[in-house]
């Protein structure tokens, strides 16, 4: 009688009554959890509004709005992890986690012109927060809260502008 190999035994292995070899029985789950990660990984943007929905526009300086941004992302993103945001846009991005999971959360200020409450037109900044990652569970609460502080935050510095398009 002929002695098996161990590379053959491992490979005919079957799992006491399900008939599939033990090989197929850890790729399944392995393959679970990689769609699972890869469905759950999605990005999406949300501006700064105000309570009717309007995109708001705050007139001040470049270095004030970096400060805004800075300042609004702490109390929600680990200091040692906000950097400069490598975009075409100018912000800060920030990571947020969640057990093995991770969201990359960056906040932008965008030039743009506004109307004040006189209808006078001023140069100023609009915001956005854009977001990505596989923390499903972290990154809507932790981007809303970063564009409520923004608003918060720039609106005790300037009078909101209703943005002109």
């Amino acid at each position: 009688m002929r002695k098996s190999s161990r590379r053959e035994i491992r490979k005919n292995a079957t799992c006491v009554g399900s008939g599939r070899t033990v090989r197929n029985k850890v790729r399944v789950p392995i393959a679970l959890v990689f769609l699972v990660n890869v469905l759950a990984a999605c990005a999406g943007t949300m501006s700064g509004t105000g309570d009717s929905g309007e995109i708001l526009v705050f007139a001040f300086s470049e270095d004030t709005a970096f400060r805004i941004i800075r300042d609004s992302m702490l109390p929600v993103v680990r200091e040692g992890t906000i950097v400069m945001a490598d975009s075409t846009k100018k912000g800060y991005t920030g990571t947020v986690k969640l057990g093995l999971d991770s969201d990359r959360i960056t906040a932008v200020m965008i030039p743009a012109k506004g109307r004040n409450s006189a209808g006078t037109v001023l140069d100023g900044y609009r915001f956005e927060v854009i977001h990505s990652g596989t923390a499903a569970a972290a990154r809507i609460p932790a981007s809303r809260d970063i564009i409520r502080n923004i608003v918060r935050n720039a609106a005790m510095t300037s009078e909101p502008l209703t943005l002109i398009d």
